[in-house]
Formats: C-alpha cells, structure tokens, sequence
C-alpha cells in the first residue's frame, strides 16, 4: 500500500503503519509480515488542488 501525503513525524507514521497493518490483519485475514506501506511524502508547493498550489490551500491537518 501506498500512502500520499504531506509530510509528518516518524511516530505518526508508525502509529498509522500499526493501524493500517491491523486493519488488513482483521479484514483481509493477512499476515501482518506480508503488509508493506510505503509513505510517499509530498511538500504543498509540489502539490495542487483546484488550480492552486497547496501553499495556498488552505491546510485541513
């Protein structure tokens, strides 16, 4: 699995690694070993929404 998003501290990363590998462990009936998450970071200037740069959206995190 593939996460986009803006960048965040490692430990958010981690929490959110545990909860997605569970999620997949309870309804896919996975291995958690067979999970892989890779986080994909973009910074706002490189990313646009409705024609404007994410420096100029307003942020929702």
């Amino acid at each position: 699995m593939t996460i986009q998003q803006f960048p965040r501290d490692a430990e958010q990363k981690r929490q959110l690694a545990e909860k997605v590998t569970q999620s997949f462990v309870e309804i896919y009936g996975a291995s958690p070993e067979s999970v892989q998450i890779f986080f994909q970071e973009t910074d706002r200037q490189d990313w646009a929404k409705g024609g404007k740069l994410g420096g100029n959206v307003p942020s929702a995190d």
